[in-house]
């Protein structure tokens, strides 16, 4: 049986099983028999790379899904079968279309494909959630910048760009019982909410920069929807906790009514393509003592920092990061400049080190591009 390895990432099937990824597919285990079974995926080490396995989720029958961010392959592991299904996904066209015959002579030659070394036009599948109430799942497309919506049953897979395909990298998706996505933008400090039935999305801007989130999670009891994700580059938990019509009401009276207004939409929500949040909003928002104060332009969800204290800024299992990032929290602007050349993989942002494999940090060939060339000229 395969190891865990690869990115590893854990999900809980509708039937109680847990599913989590390995180098080479996924491995299922039955916490009743305290058995483990492996699902392989079709491809892996080939003539042009190598597809490691990255996010892995299972769905509400009881399959296992993992994705393999070289190759744009979704797998899926059939548990009534015991044999592997792939989901190949569509290249991204404008960049597809953009390559020169040159190019792409260049590129049918490249044979060192990973997720740290992709092709201009891949979709680059990262992390996933299924909606443990539907037959669907959801990944996020890092380099191409969409979601693909893939259905469990007939494997037909759907594309949802996001509002700014260039700029935002989804990394990891969950699905709330509402069947709403959310997901983490990694490279822009954002959490997002997709609502499949209305095609609206909602951003929520993180109070810190340069926090590279690369997990997310849901927690619905007690009728309080919590997001929670780990703040890698500031060593903390974050917890955003969404507010009722009650409690924004409650914070108006605590208020005394003064300073405090419910908004007239959902904070920075984004529908066909614009804003549609209140001119100043973000510029009205402010941080107190580890959450949201309220302010001109209340918004509907609390926002938590809390600091981890299972991994210091020394320990290798954070990717070789120095303590960089103490001499940067009084100088925000300073803080994130850091964070956009370490994002384009750049030299001069040396202190934040080299990734779990030796290699720059950085994933996003064009984001790097284009960062590099307004940072250089």
């Amino acid at each position: 049986m395969s190891p865990l390895g690869g990115a590893v990432t854990l999900d809980v099937d509708g039937k109680g099983k847990v599913w989590a990824s390995a180098p080479d597919g996924a491995v299922r285990f039955d916490p009743e028999t305290e058995r483990f079974t492996d699902f392989k995926s079709l491809s892996y080490k080939t003539a042009r790379g190598t597809g490691m396995t990255y996010g892995a989720a299972g769905d509400r029958d009881g399959n296992g899904w993992w994705t393999q961010m070289a190759f744009d392959i979704v797998g899926k592991g059939d548990v009534a079968t015991g044999k592997t299904l792939e989901v190949k996904l569509p290249a991204v066209k404008s960049e597809l279309d953009r390559a020169t015959p040159e190019a792409r002579a260049f590129y049918d030659k490249f044979d060192d494909l990973s997720f740290n070394s992709p092709l201009p036009w891949q979709q680059g599948p990262r992390r996933m959630g299924t909606d443990k109430n539907a037959d669907v799942l959801w990944v996020g497309n890092s380099w191409g910048g969409t979601l693909s919506r893939i259905d469990t049953k007939t494997l037909e897979a759907t594309l949802v760009p996001l509002p700014d395909p260039t700029a935002m990298q989804p990394y990891h998706l969950v699905v709330d019982k509402n069947h709403n996505v959310w997901g983490n933008l990694w490279t822009n400090d954002q959490i997002l909410k997709y609502d499949p039935g209305s095609s609206k999305w909602t951003i929520f801007e993180l109070p810190v920069r340069g926090t590279e989130i690369r997990h997310i999670s849901l927690d619905e009891r007690n009728g309080v929807t919590q997001v929670i994700l780990p703040v890698y580059r500031t060593n903390q938990m974050g917890v955003m906790t969404l507010r009722s019509d009650a409690d924004l009401a409650a914070l108006k009276a605590q208020a005394g009514g003064k300073g405090v207004t419910a908004p007239s939409t959902a904070p920075c929500e984004i529908g066909g393509g614009r804003a549609d949040a209140p001119k100043g909003a973000r510029s009205a928002r402010r941080f107190e003592a580890g959450r949201f104060a309220p302010s001109k332009h209340a918004r509907r969800r609390k926002f938590t920092l809390v600091p981890s204290r299972q991994i210091g800024p020394h320990d290798p299992r954070v990717g070789g990061v120095r303590c960089a990032l103490a001499g940067l929290q009084r100088d925000r602007r300073r803080r994130n400049e850091t964070g956009l050349l370490h994002h384009a993989g750049s030299p001069d942002a040396p202190e934040l080190g080299r990734d779990a494999e030796g290699g720059p940090r950085g994933h996003h060939p064009r984001r790097q591009a284009r960062l590099l060339r307004c940072l250089h000229g």
